[in-house]
């Protein structure tokens, strides 16, 4: 079973690139997140006759997450928390034997700013919600942009994001809460993880690049997007990979796709 995530910042940029997806690799599931538009604009139509039921918690020119399935999608909740869950940026429903989610983080804006501490307030709660989750003896997935770094090797310099937006210590405790709480990091605990980056022998796991100074061409990136799962599905992880080939299409998003697969 496949299972992608991808920050596609605008669907109606980026359906063709979507289609592109879904003809060369065909994945059960998709999460996607900035898709940029209301539910009621979303490409149902287009996308059901390409065989996904979808699943959508939109907003007009901002945030917005969706859950595209082939399979039948119910029980579908736009929310974790009371608080933090005015924006679309959280849709979670059961397809098939899993249930999933897909999740889109608040940026933070500025360090010490009121859209910094937004951002960690909604990570508290989130994390709080998904150790719930995790105990439970189920399938669960979730993936999106997380809009952190988690570790010195997910960022491509170290020296120069020390203290800055996505990557200071706050925000990343906030994301090691995740793995505190029982969840495991696809991309990290999988022994098949690879990027597609054939020209390349030294893979990294980087899932943005910055659209100024030719940051993808010079591979400055970051990762930001992330896929967790609880312990069920951790035993099925057979392979989790960066689809960088996306990042390169003509007018692309700025972060590529993550593909998961799971053995159920």
């Amino acid at each position: 079973m496949r299972i992608v995530t991808w920050n596609v910042n605008s669907i109606n940029c980026r359906l063709d690139h979507i289609c592109t997806l879904v003809d060369q690799l065909s994945p059960e599931i998709i999460l996607l997140q900035e898709i940029k538009t209301p539910a009621e604009r979303f490409p149902q139509s287009l996308l059901f006759d390409k065989g996904y039921n979808c699943a959508v918690n939109g907003q007009k020119s901002y945030n917005g997450v969706a859950v595209l399935s082939k399979s039948p999608i119910s029980d579908v909740k736009t929310a974790f928390c009371d608080q933090y869950c005015a924006e679309a940026r959280y849709i979670e429903c059961i397809t098939g034997r899993l249930r999933v989610a897909s999740i889109y983080v608040p940026n933070g804006r500025e360090v010490g700013s009121s859209y910094y501490g937004l951002k960690l307030g909604f990570m508290e709660q989130l994390s709080a919600y998904l150790e719930r989750e995790a105990a439970s003896d189920e399938y669960f997935v979730i993936g999106g942009d997380f809009n952190i770094a988690l570790n010195d090797n997910d960022v491509w310099n170290p020296a120069a994001f020390e203290g800055q937006l996505l990557f200071t210590e706050a925000e990343r405790s906030s994301l090691k809460k995740i793995k505190q709480a029982g969840l495991a990091d696809a991309l990290g605990v999988s022994d098949q993880s690879i990027c597609d980056k054939k020209s390349n022998d030294d893979c990294d796991k980087f899932t943005w690049w910055d659209y100024r100074a030719g940051s993808f061409d010079k591979n400055h990136g970051v990762r930001l997007d992330y896929v967790f799962l609880s312990a069920l599905a951790a035993k099925c992880l057979t392979q989790t990979e960066v689809l960088r080939n996306f990042r390169a299409l003509l007018r692309p998003s700025d972060h590529a796709p993550v593909m998961t697969e799971l053995n159920i």
